[in-house]
C-alpha cells in the first residue's frame, strides 16, 4: 500500500499502462490524490511527467537508430542523423531540468 501511495503521489495517470486506466480502484485513488495535491504545488508532478515523456522519446529514438544502422541506405543514414540530433536535444533538456532542480533545491 505504501508503494501505491508513493506512485500515486509522484506520478500521474498518463504514466500508468493504458490497460489499467479503467480500473475503478486506481481511478478513485488518483482522484483522491489529485484533490489532495491540488492544494499543494503541482510542480513536482509536472517535472515527473516531463522526465517520463523525455525518457520515452529517448528510448524510441535509440530504437530507431538501432533498427536503421544495419540497413545502410542513404535514407536510413538520414534517419540516424536526425535521431541522433534528437537525442542530443533531449540530453540538453535533461541537463537544463537538472540544473533547475539544483537551483531550486
Amino acid at each position: 500500500m505504501a508503494a501505491l501511495g508513493y506512485f500515486l503521489t509522484f506520478h500521474t495517470m498518463n504514466q500508468v499502462p493504458q490497460q489499467h486506466w479503467k480500473d475503478p480502484t486506481l481511478v478513485l485513488a488518483f482522484h483522491i490524490v489529485d484533490d489532495i495535491l491540488a492544494k499543494e504545488d503541482n510542480d513536482m508532478i509536472f517535472k515527473s511527467d516531463t522526465r517520463y515523456l523525455i525518457n520515452q522519446v529517448k528510448r524510441n529514438l535509440k530504437k530507431i537508430i538501432e533498427e536503421s544502422k544495419g540497413q545502410g541506405t542513404s535514407n536510413n543514414r538520414k534517419t540516424i542523423i536526425h535521431a541522433e540530433e534528437g537525442l542530443f536535444s533531449i540530453k540538453q533538456i535533461q541537463e537544463y531540468l537538472e540544473g533547475n532542480d539544483r537551483r531550486e533545491g
